[in-house]
């Protein structure tokens, strides 16, 4: 399991209030099977499509997580957006408007280096420097 799918069924059981016994009794296996699933152990395809259908995402994008680059990155984005409607909403909205030419690049950049400054991958510096954007940290 990847480390995705394990933030994923923890946020879902903390966002829901469930215990394990709760989320696992919802999933469909035990306890113990749950436990082993977030703490990293190898799960069946059946466990799989168990949790797919209770996290609400594709079984294959649940299995094809792991792969590296930018398809398997367009999977987790993918899989994320699928949980946080929020999230999607905005980032839809964002591409809806930079489609019909009512925001530029340059507000998705800006999107961009507020996430970052935010994960602090980027200083503010590194963003005034970058895209001339004001930060208030």
């Amino acid at each position: 399991m990847t480390d995705l799918m394990q933030s994923l069924i923890k946020d879902k059981m903390q966002r829901n209030d469930l215990s394990m016994r709760s989320a696992a009794a919802q999933i469909g296996v035990s306890h113990t099977t749950l436990i082993r699933i977030i703490n990293g152990e190898p799960y069946d395809v059946q466990t799989a499509e168990k949790i797919a259908n209770w996290l609400n995402v594709p079984v294959s994008t649940l299995l094809d997580l792991h792969e590296p680059g930018e398809d398997g990155l367009a999977k987790q984005i993918s899989l994320v957006l699928r949980q946080e409607p929020a999230l999607a909403k905005v980032f839809g909205e964002a591409m809806t408007r930079l489609a019909a030419g009512r925001i530029s690049m340059e507000t998705v950049r800006a999107l961009a280096a507020y996430a970052a400054f935010q994960l602090g991958t980027s200083t503010k510096e590194e963003l005034t420097d970058n895209g001339g954007l004001e930060t208030t940290n």
